[in-house]
């Protein structure tokens, strides 16, 4: 009896130990935009009700620095990071840069499962990344509103980058000083042209990707037209890669292509599975 009595001390404390591993959800901003994008979008509060404690964001540099700013909230069962990329530079730089962070956050809390969450190109970044190197801990990815088939803004936006003199304008997409924005982006744009034989997404779309879980929260515009204004809901769609077809759960909302509270809903959700 003593001995039936230690087996199940023992059990409870081996399922106890498995059922108190952490998770860390890993956010990942696209274009032009940065770390704030997820709080001013209601992302992160969602999260917060649901139990997710923001612990700290990644700075990242072009030159590979890493720096943490460390929140000071207790770390949990459930964490949320977010990571400020330089979100101008070509898809293959951002995704080493990013390789960087998540292993970081894999070699601090090696127990700990990871998600990561790309808006935007931060999604094909993130494969990127999960495609060219071995991710700690790594267990999911959730993009959101992402041309993994490319966009036919960023051709858009390629061409106007090989113009010369002032830069044609293009509201809403490119901000700031456009000409300028524009040149130091030209790399990027190319990297998200729709899939040609031989450039970046053609390339990306029929490597080996991890065995992991896939999720595709897709925008289709407001007007359910399949479009969100900047990429075609097709292109959003994670099964529409050679090497994912039929892997990637979809999620599909009325929606722009900028983050929104349906989005943090949807997260929440897609998280608490």
């Amino acid at each position: 009896m003593r001995v039936m009595s230690q087996l199940i001390f023992v059990i409870t404390l081996m399922m106890s130990s498995i059922t108190s591993k952490a998770d860390t959800v890993l956010l990942i901003h696209g274009y032009l935009s940065d770390t704030n994008t997820w709080s001013a979008s209601g992302v992160i509060q969602k999260l917060q009700s649901s139990g997710w404690q923001h612990t700290g964001a990644y700075l990242v540099y072009a030159d590979g620095r890493l720096f943490l700013k460390d929140l000071k909230a207790s770390h949990g069962d459930k964490n949320m990071l977010v990571v400020d990329l330089p979100s101008e530079a070509p898809i293959l730089l951002q995704s080493d840069l990013l390789a960087k962070v998540v292993n970081a956050i894999g070699d601090k809390y090696p127990d700990e499962k990871i998600t990561l969450v790309g808006h935007s190109a931060g999604g094909v970044v993130a494969r990127t990344a999960l495609v060219r190197h071995v991710l700690k801990n790594v267990i999911r990815l959730i993009s959101i509103a992402s041309p993994h088939l490319g966009s036919d803004m960023a051709e858009t936006a390629l061409d106007v980058s090989t113009f010369s003199g002032p830069a044609t304008m293009l509201p809403g997409f490119m901000g700031g000083d456009i000409a300028r924005t524009n040149q130091r982006s030209k790399q990027f744009y190319a990297d998200l042209s729709r899939p040609r034989q031989g450039n970046f997404l053609d390339w990306l779309n029929q490597q080996v990707h991890p065995k992991i879980i896939w999720d595709s929260i897709i925008h289709n515009g407001q007007s359910n037209e399949g479009y969100d204004s900047y990429v075609a809901a097709y292109s959003q769609d994670m099964n529409q890669v050679a090497a994912l077809k039929g892997l990637s759960s979809i999620q599909s909302i009325a929606l722009e292509h900028e983050l929104s509270p349906l989005d943090a809903q949807l997260l929440s959700e897609l998280l608490a599975d």
